[in-house]
C-alpha cells in the first residue's frame, strides 16, 4: 500500500523538476491537498488522492468533479487552478507507476490508425478482452494515416469516456474501445476536411455542440456513418451526453438529434424515384419481419426472395442496396425491422394517440420508459418491440417530420424545452408520504437517470436520511410551533447545563414529553426525526451527528468529551463507555485527560481533586530503572511513590506519566479503557525515539522466530501492546532482524 506522505513529496519532488514557471510546488500541492480533501468528504475517492497511484482512477474523479455543480460553487477559487494541477498529478502518477496504465493508454493510440493488406482504414477491438472485430471504411478520406502520437491529456479523456460507457452505458469493454477509437478517426475527418479546426476534445460546450452537428452535417461523413452502422454517430451522441450530461445536450440549437440528422443527409442523397419503396418493404414484412442485417447473406436472400416476389431482379450492389433499405424501416441494433413487423397499424395509431393527448394536457415531454411502461398492455403482443430504446427508434421513424424534437430519454414538441427533475422527484416523495430506499425510488422514476435521483437526494435538503439508503421528503414531517417551541426548550436546558446536548438523550425526552410528534410520524425512525428536526431548527443550533450546540459555535468531538468529563466528574469507565456510544464515536482520552485524572479503573476524577509532588514521584519511577527503559507490567509495587491521597495503581501512573512526568513517558500503541499497557522511558532517549524502537528491541532480545503472529503473541503477554493486533509490526520485525544480525 503506498504511503500518502512518501506520495506527496515525491510530487512535490517532481514539480521542481517539471513546473516552475507560473506555479510553485507548495501551490500545487495545496490545492491538490484541498481537492482532495473535498473528494474524500462527498464521497468521489477513498483514501484521498495522495493515497492514489492509478492515474486512470484520478482522471476518472477529475471529470466527475468538473461535472460536479456543488464542486465548481464552493471551490470557486480552486477549480480553474485544479484544472491544470490535477493534469500535473496524472502526468506524475503516469510517469511514477504508469507501466500498466501506460499498456492500457496505448490500445487506444493503437487502434486510432490502423491500416489492413488493402489500404482501408480500420478500427479493431481491444484484444485484450478476448476477440476483436474489424470493422472497415470505404471512405478516401479515412484512410489516411491518423497520428499515433496522441497528447496524453487527450489519451486520458478518452480513457475516461471508456469507463463512463461502461459504467454508465453498460456497454462491454470492447464496444467502449471501439467508441472511443470512431470519436478520434472522426475528430481527424473533420480537422482533415475543414469542417471545423479545433478537436473535439480540446473545445467548451458552446464549440463541442457546434463541432457535432457540423459533422453530421456532412454528406459524405453521413454515408460512412450509414455503412458503420451508425457507430460514429452513436459514439458522438455518447461522448457529448459523456461530456455535457443529458439536459446540456437536450439543449442543442440544431433542428434535429444529431442521428436524425444523419439519416437526413442520408436520404437526400437517395432518391425515391430510383427504386420502389413499397416493394422494399413487402420483401422485408414477407422474409424480414425480426429485421435485417446489413451484411453479404441477408443482402442475398433479399435479391433472391425480391426476384421470387416481383419476377425481376434488384440489381443494386450491397452498399446502394443499404441506403435504399434505411429508408424502409426502423434501424435497431445493427438490423433494421419493417415498421408493420414491430408495431402493427392499429397499435400505431393508439400509440401516437395517447403521446398527442399527452402533450395536449400540458406535459412538455415524454419519457421513452414512462410510455413504454404505460402502453404496456397495447404493446404486450408487439413481439419485435424490445424495450424503451426501440420504442423510440419507431417513434422517430413513423412520426410526421418536424411535429416532434427526440432526445437520449424523452421527446418533446418543444425544441428548447428544459427539465426540471426536481420536481417530479419531489412529488414523488411526497406522494409516498413515506422513507423510500434508492431501489423504490429508481423503480417509481425509472425515466430519470439514477443518477440524477441519487443526487437530488444528497445535496437537496429537502431530502433525508431515515436509515442506511432511505431517504424522506422533509414536507412527510408534521411538526407544530408548539412542540417545536418545546423541543428549542428542552435543547437550550441542556446546552445550559453542559455546554451541548445529546441527541439521544434529548430522543428520551421527546419521546416522554412530545408523544403526539412521534405518533405522527410513525415511519420516520429516531435518526429520521433528528434528521427533520436538524433541518427545522437550523438557523438556530448546529447539529453535528449526535452532538447538537449554539448556531455559530459548532463543537469538535473533542470538546464534546472535555465538556462531558468536566461537568459529569467523578464518573466511571462505564459512564464514559456508554458516552461515546450514545455519540457514536471512540472514546476521546486525551479530552477526558485535559479535566480530569483517572484513579482507578473504574473511576475518573477532576485534575484539581489530586495534588502530584512531581519530582518525588519522578524519582520513585526511577528506582524502577535497570536499564533505558522499564514494562509496565514490572511496575508491581508502589511502596516508594509519595502520598497522594489515593492508592497508586498503573491507572493512576498513566494519568501522571501523560500529563505531569518531567523525566518520563509512555509509550504504547494506544490508550484502552480496561487495561495500561507499554513501557516507560526516558524523555528525550536517543536509544527509543518510538514505541516501534522499544518493541524491535523486547523482540531482538528475545529467543523467538521474527514471524507476525509469534511476535504479536508475545509483546501481548508481556503487555506491551493492549491487543494482538499492531499497525507497524512488521516494520518491528525488520528492524529486530537488523538488532540480531549486528549483534551475531
Amino acid at each position: 500500500m503506498v504511503n500518502s506522505d512518501n506520495n506527496k513529496l515525491k510530487f512535490e519532488n517532481w514539480l521542481k523538476t517539471k513546473y516552475t514557471k507560473k506555479l510553485t510546488p507548495a501551490e500545487c500541492v495545496g490545492c491538490i491537498e484541498r481537492i482532495s480533501e473535498y473528494a474524500v468528504k462527498h464521497n468521489f475517492i477513498k483514501g484521498g488522492f495522495w493515497g492514489c497511484t492509478n492515474f486512470r482512477q484520478f482522471n476518472q474523479v477529475r471529470v466527475k468533479l468538473s461535472k460536479d455543480r456543488v464542486f465548481k460553487f464552493s471551490n470557486k477559487s480552486d477549480f480553474r487552478l485544479f484544472e491544470k494541477v490535477g493534469k500535473f498529478y496524472s502526468n506524475f502518477l503516469r510517469e511514477e507507476y504508469g507501466e500498466e496504465a501506460e499498456q492500457s493508454k496505448s490500445h487506444i493510440s493503437q487502434t486510432v490508425s490502423i491500416s489492413d493488406q488493402t489500404g482501408d482504414s480500420i478500427i479493431t477491438e481491444d484484444k485484450l478482452v478476448g476477440d476483436y472485430s474489424v470493422v472497415k471504411s470505404s471512405n478516401e478520406d479515412l484512410q489516411a494515416n491518423l497520428s499515433v502520437d496522441n497528447s496524453s491529456d487527450d489519451i486520458d479523456d478518452l480513457m475516461a469516456y471508456m469507463e463512463w460507457l461502461s459504467k454508465e452505458r453498460g456497454l462491454a469493454n470492447s464496444t467502449a474501445l471501439n467508441y472511443a477509437s470512431s470519436i478520434k478517426v472522426a475528430d481527424e475527418y473533420a480537422i482533415r476536411n475543414n469542417i471545423y479546426e479545433k478537436s473535439l476534445l480540446d473545445c467548451v460546450e458552446s464549440e463541442l455542440i457546434d463541432a457535432v452537428d457540423l459533422l453530421l452535417s456532412d454528406t459524405r461523413f453521413a454515408e460512412i456513418n450509414s455503412q458503420q452502422h451508425n457507430r460514429f454517430s452513436a459514439a458522438l451522441q455518447n461522448y457529448l451526453v459523456y461530456k455535457l450530461g443529458d439536459e446540456a445536450v437536450s439543449r442543442r440549437r440544431s433542428k434535429r438529434q444529431r442521428l436524425e440528422i444523419a439519416v437526413d443527409t442520408l436520404e437526400q442523397a437517395v432518391s425515391f424515384d430510383d427504386f420502389n419503396r413499397e416493394k422494399f418493404i413487402r420483401v422485408l414484412l414477407h422474409r424480414f419481419r425480426n429485421g435485417i442485417r446489413f451484411d453479404s447473406i441477408d443482402m442475398d436472400i433479399f435479391r433472391e426472395t425480391f426476384e421470387d416476389l416481383f419476377k425481376e431482379k434488384n440489381n443494386f450492389d450491397d452498399i446502394e442496396l443499404e441506403k435504399r433499405l434505411r429508408l424502409c424501416g426502423v434501424y435497431y441494433k445493427d438490423k433494421l425491422f419493417p415498421e408493420e413487423g414491430i408495431i402493427d397499424s392499429t397499435t400505431k395509431e393508439k400509440l401516437f394517440s395517447y403521446i398527442n393527448s399527452s402533450f395536449s394536457s400540458g406535459k412538455q415531454i415524454l419519457y421513452y420508459k414512462s410510455i413504454y411502461k404505460e402502453l404496456a398492455d397495447l404493446l404486450e403482443y408487439c413481439y419485435a418491440l424490445e424495450d424503451e430504446f426501440m420504442l423510440k427508434a419507431f417513434i422517430e421513424y413513423a412520426a410526421e417530420k418536424g411535429e416532434y424534437y427526440f432526445f437520449p430519454e424523452y421527446m418533446s414538441r418543444e425544441r428548447e424545452v428544459k427539465v426540471d427533475h426536481s420536481v417530479e422527484i419531489s412529488d414523488f416523495y411526497l406522494s409516498a408520504g413515506r422513507p423510500l430506499s434508492f431501489e423504490e425510488a429508481y423503480a417509481g422514476l425509472s425515466h430519470i437517470a439514477q443518477d440524477i435521483i441519487w443526487k437530488e437526494t444528497q445535496w437537496n435538503s429537502n431530502y433525508q436520511r431515515n436509515e442506511k439508503s432511505h431517504y424522506f421528503h422533509i414536507g412527510i414531517f408534521e411538526v407544530s410551533s408548539l412542540e417545536l417551541e418545546k423541543i428549542i426548550e428542552l435543547i437550550n436546558t441542556r446546552l445550559e447545563d453542559e455546554g451541548y446536548a445529546i441527541w439521544a438523550s434529548l430522543f428520551i425526552d421527546i419521546t416522554e414529553q412530545l408523544p403526539e410528534l412521534i405518533e405522527n410520524n410513525p415511519y420516520l425512525s429516531p435518526l429520521g426525526i433528528r434528521n427533520a428536526i436538524a433541518v427545522e431548527l437550523k438557523d438556530q443550533y448546529s447539529f453535528d451527528g449526535a452532538v447538537i450546540s449554539t448556531h455559530n459555535k459548532s463543537l469538535s468531538m473533542s470538546d464534546v468529551f472535555t465538556l462531558y468529563a468536566k461537568h459529569h466528574a467523578p464518573f466511571s469507565d462505564e459512564d464514559i463507555y456508554a458516552f461515546a456510544k450514545s455519540v457514536e464515536t471512540p472514546i476521546y482520552y486525551d479530552a477526558i485527560a485535559d479535566v480530569t485524572i483517572r484513579v482507578s479503573r473504574n473511576q475518573y476524577i477532576l485534575k484539581e481533586k489530586v495534588d502530584f509532588d512531581i519530582e518525588a514521584i519522578d524519582k520513585a519511577i526511577g528506582t524502577y530503572f535497570a536499564s533505558d527503559y522499564v514494562l509496565v507490567k514490572d511496575m508491581d509495587s508502589f511502596l516508594v511513590f509519595p502520598s497522594v491521597n489515593f492508592e497508586w495503581n498503573t491507572f493512576l501512573l498513566e494519568s501522571f506519566l501523560r500529563r505531569y512526568s518531567k523525566k518520563y513517558t509512555l509509550m504504547n500503541n494506544g490508550i484502552s479503557l480496561n487495561n495500561v499497557a507499554g513501557v516507560i522511558v526516558v524523555k528525550g532517549s536517543e536509544s527509543y525515539t518510538c514505541f516501534a524502537d522499544v518493541c524491535a528491541h523486547v523482540l531482538a532480545e528475545s529467543s523467538l522466530e521474527l514471524k507476525k503472529d509469534v511476535a504479536l503473541n508475545y509483546l501481548a503477554e508481556m503487555n506491551l501492546i493492549t491487543r494482538k493486533s499492531y499497525k507497524d509490526i512488521n516494520d518491528v520485525l525488520e528492524q529486530a532482524r537488523r538488532i540480531r544480525a549486528r549483534r551475531m
